[in-house]
């Protein structure tokens, strides 16, 4: 349970109970325990610096580090008694000494008011009783130690930034601390005395902290920053309290109409007690609009901090396409958990901890066996799972269940339809639809008009669209991660038009996508990321052949999303991949078609945090250039100094835009310029293209407003070497977009084929 007050995020513990359709909590006086004075941390600890936020710290190295994708947002987790300790920054429109005299929660005690960093901080503890109802976790409670530090901002010193460091401690039957646990206390303080402010002056950390681009997935970010909301609609940093609570806890907020019994409440009434979390909101509709930022809800706003704008109304997210996506779905109602399924945005893999991943979605069953609750994962490392959730109000709770719960695995990010050339010039998309069928449709002639949509005769079932290329002797093939999540293999018979698709080598599990690239003697190489995080290949043994089998790319890494393939000026394929710590990392084969011998794993570059999946170019003189979305909300670039030599160093590419739903992709031009292309927040489709080959980016313009699409474009090039853009409207449909000329304007979307829903 969490409360919010003063604007800092404030968690008070991680059990979970249930009462019909309403998440409640009890909190009575407890035992308090001594002042733990601030001491200076041992030598032999690790240091930590904040890759988003700058600041520093130490932590005994037996503790374990969680950190969210771009390597920020971290939870330090005690191992032996499951305590944890979160740095949590937020901003604060007031000065330092308001801050340091604004209330605490009626029952907590203050402790003595400390320099850190060579600023005052406020200290005090919230005492926690045992929980009435029955959780995992029935016979224990918990209780949290605070330390916040408001550090005014240089560029206005009426602004603060705050950073809360909170300490949350399971004690006993009786309320109390063990041994462990006061032991804990004091390594807590240790580590709050090593803390140091970033090297740099800060001037503020408003646009990170309400961004929802610094967490590695747009949709954790906005979890955490809208996780103690009862209001999408309103962004100020203090405008709500999550607790309603007249008895004790947040007196100043008790007033709030949110928290007057009946008064904006869905579905049931605030209790008498006034004790009740989040009244206006549930747990599903918080989730859906967390996924609504990551672009899985076309057409729908997230609203609050950091979010799409206008926020879209509770009951437009309560009848969105024959679903309830406020309520968590039971037998009766098709909530989010049937939407997830029907739509293959995720797959149940049960109480299966080793296949959850951040981002994913955990659905809670009560004693009937019913969805009552869910959370989304934050951060997974060494077999701990954290997650934020709504109603029960939880900031990097730890998901130490056993059984009773469902994780909901999201198979990959979204993406577009494939397109490719046939050997006669003519265009083939092919595209997901419902149910996992893929669907094909080409021009009945070079550059002419389209064909139908028709289902492609196949027996797989596949996850997102397929992968599609031509092989060496022309005739097109298409590689899909299938249901049972092994890749499949698809080739295109030309004469027939038809397509014979089989897994290329049963008995794996993929967790991404794959990527393909052609070697230099024409044997096609694909890459996708195993169940354990590593990325494994495949390659023929000739041109047009069979294949050698999956084999990995080394072992002991973990990459996430999906990875990118190139192949360098001298024919050796290059592999690009996110890393687990927000960097892109790549290997490269030590000869042109040495498909066996690849150069160890390492970052393109240290010290950055992106997020997504890398885009990879090749200029017209054969240099690589990569396009990474880094968790600034900008778009990054990376080059080689010359063709086959190493990567110069990121910069930013030029203009900014309101955000974006998509990682880039990129495309190149018939002079040889290269093209970006990447969705914004506002649906639209914006690029940026190189004034000259081999030259600079230009800034970011929208190729037609308007229009609001859900996943990044694919690209295709037709007989005349024009680029065009095919991609999947809000309403499922497929539009395309052609230049008038190589190298030219674009004409405008237009659909290919209304009447069909594609994902």
């Amino acid at each position: 349970m969490q409360f919010q007050l003063l604007g800092l995020k404030v968690k008070l513990g991680r059990f979970q109970v249930a009462l019909t359709t309403l998440i409640l909590c009890a909190i009575v006086a407890g035992t308090i325990i001594a002042s733990t004075a601030l001491t200076h941390a041992s030598n032999g600890w690790t240091s930590f610096t904040d890759p988003l936020y700058g600041f520093s710290l130490q932590y005994p190295s037996s503790w374990t580090l969680i950190r969210e994708g771009n390597g920020s947002n971290i939870t330090l987790y005690d191992p032996v008694t499951t305590d944890t300790i979160s740095p949590i920054v937020t901003t604060q429109n007031a000065t330092p000494a308001t801050i340091l005299k604004q209330p605490l929660p009626a029952t907590a005690r203050r402790q003595t008011i400390q320099s850190v960093a060579g600023h005052q901080s406020i200290d005090y503890i919230l005492p926690y009783s045992i929980p009435k109802q029955v959780s995992a976790r029935s016979a224990y409670g918990t209780q949290s130690r605070v330390v916040s530090v408001p550090v005014a901002n240089i560029a206005n010193s009426s602004n603060s930034s705050i950073y809360t460091f909170l300490l949350t401690q399971w004690t006993n039957g009786n309320g109390t601390i063990n041994t462990s646990g006061q032991a804990d206390l004091t390594t807590f303080a240790s580590i709050v005395h090593t803390f140091s402010l970033p090297t740099q002056p800060l001037r503020s950390n408003s646009t990170l902290v309400n961004s929802t681009t610094n967490c590695g997935l747009a949709r954790i970010c906005w979890a955490d920053n809208n996780w103690s909301f009862t209001n999408y609609t309103d962004t100020a940093a203090n405008a709500y309290s999550i607790y309603c609570d007249d008895n004790g806890y947040n007196v100043a907020y008790s007033t709030n109409p949110q928290c007057i019994n009946g008064g904006n409440v869905r579905q049931a009434a605030v209790p008498a007690s006034n004790t009740y979390f989040q009244p206006n909101f549930e747990c599903a509709e918080f989730l859906s609009r967390a996924l609504a930022q990551n672009g899985f809800l076309p057409g729908l706003n997230s609203g609050g901090v950091g979010g799409t704008s206008p926020a879209s109304a509770s009951s437009t997210y309560g009848n969105y396409k024959g679903y309830n996506l406020i309520n968590v779905g039971t037998s009766s109602v098709k909530g989010l958990s049937q939407y997830l399924l029907n739509n293959n945005i995720a797959i149940n893999v049960g109480t299966n901890k080793a296949q959850a991943q951040a981002g994913d979605i955990i659905f809670f069953r009560d004693n009937t066996g019913n969805y009552y609750h869910a959370a989304i994962i934050t951060a997974v490392a060494n077999g701990i799972i954290l997650f934020d959730a709504h109603n029960i109000a939880q900031y990097h709770g730890e998901l130490f269940n056993t059984s009773g719960f469902d994780i909901y695995h999201f198979t990959t990010e979204r993406s577009g339809p494939a397109v490719a050339s046939n050997t006669d010039g003519r265009l083939e998309v092919l595209a997901h639809g419902s149910g996992g069928t893929i669907w094909h449709i080409n021009e009945t002639a070079a550059n002419g008009p389209w064909s139908g949509w028709s289902p492609l005769q196949a027996t797989i079932t596949a996850q997102d669209t397929p992968t599609i290329t031509a092989s060496a002797d022309g005739h097109l093939v298409a590689f899909a991660r299938g249901s049972d999540s092994n890749i499949w293999y698809g080739t295109q018979n030309i004469s027939t038009d038809t397509w014979t698709w089989s897994p290329l080598q049963s008995g794996y599990n993929f967790q991404s996508d794959p990527a393909v690239a052609k070697n230099q003697d024409g044997r096609l190489e694909i890459v996708a990321i195993g169940s354990s995080g590593n990325i494994w290949y495949n390659v023929q043994q000739t041109p047009n052949g069979a294949w050698v089998g999956w084999r990995p790319i080394h072992t002991g890494y973990g990459f996430q999303n999906n990875p990118t393939i190139a192949s360098n000026a001298d024919g050796r394929l290059e592999v690009f991949a996110h890393g687990s710590d927000g960097n892109i990392w790549h290997t490269y084969e030590t000869a042109p078609n040495a498909s066996s011998s690849w150069a160890s794993w390492g970052r393109v570059a240290t010290g950055y945090g992106f997020i997504g999946s890398p885009a990879v170019g090749k200029n017209a003189d054969g240099h690589l250039e990569i396009i990474a979305r880094g968790t600034d909300n900008r778009m990054w670039h990376n080059y080689q100094g010359k063709p086959n030599a190493s990567f110069v160093g990121w910069s930013r590419l030029p203009g900014t835009l309101n955000g974006y739903q998509s990682d880039p992709i990129v495309g190149k031009n018939a002079d040889g310029r290269l093209e970006i292309f990447a969705l914004a927040n506002d649906g639209d489709v914006w690029h940026s293209y190189q004034y000259s080959p081999n030259h600079a980016f230009g800034g970011w313009g929208i190729l037609q407003s308007g229009y609001v699409f859900e996943d990044v474009p694919s690209i295709g090039y037709d007989k005349n070497g024009c680029m065009e853009l095919f991609a999947i409207n809000s309403n499922g449909n497929i539009w395309h977009d052609v230049q008038h000329a190589p190298s030219s304007s674009w004409i405008g979307w237009s659909p290919l084929q209304n009447g069909y829903t594609f994902e």
